[in-house]
């Protein structure tokens, strides 16, 4: 099937996202900004009142990116030609993400190369929800993944959180004493973000 290419912008915060969606009726509607704010709302709320669930709605950087603006600044546009198949799509993605970085916008989704619908060979067993193996977890691969998480925030992020953060992983009842949220495990990237936003003083 073919693929439309949209570009999102934050002008003000210079941050980018570049989707892909099907070549269908709903085009217009799926690539909305109303439509995404609204998922991010959702996903926002779930997160917030089912700490302990599965926010599989966090899944993308995207939605990260809207709640740490407050959905405000982004406006997009549709590329005017599709693209032929999902992997062409993929390609010219990563494309439009190096000249938008060339511009000075900061990517707010993964860089990691992905064909829609694929299982194994691009971008299979790739989840936000994944759980980690937290033996496996450095403090410089904790701190990777908290700058991921807040390039899209345009407040300034305190130096402690990287340790905190690290100790919240490595011992699973140091959630419960630095935040307000269940006592579940910082084990994944979804767990990571809510420490995060709680950390920086959102969702209290």
């Amino acid at each position: 099937m073919k693929q439309w290419l949209v570009i999102y912008l934050n002008g003000k915060l210079k941050l980018s996202y570049v989707g892909i969606y099907n070549d269908n009726k709903s085009l217009e509607n799926s690539c909305s900004m109303k439509t995404n704010i609204s998922r991010a709302k959702y996903c926002h709320k779930k997160m917030i009142e089912t700490p302990n669930g599965n926010n599989s709605g966090l899944k993308s950087g995207f939605m990260m990116a809207l709640i740490n603006t407050n959905y405000g600044g982004w406006d997009y546009t549709i590329l005017p030609e599709p693209l032929e198949n999902a992997f062409a799509a993929a390609e010219f993605k990563a494309e439009m993400i190096e000249i938008l970085k060339g511009f000075g916008y900061t990517f707010v989704g993964s860089d990691r190369f992905f064909v829609k619908g694929s299982i194994k060979e691009f971008g299979g067993n790739a989840s936000w929800t994944k759980k980690w193996n937290i033996e496996a977890m450095t403090q410089a691969k904790i701190r990777e993944k908290i700058e991921f998480i807040v390039k899209s925030m345009p407040d300034n992020v305190p130096n402690r959180i990287y340790s905190e953060a690290y100790m919240c992983t490595i011992i699973p009842d140091g959630v419960k004493i630095r935040t307000n949220y269940g006592d579940y495990q910082i084990n994944d990237l979804v767990s990571l973000y809510k420490f995060v936003r709680n950390y920086m003083g959102y969702d209290l």
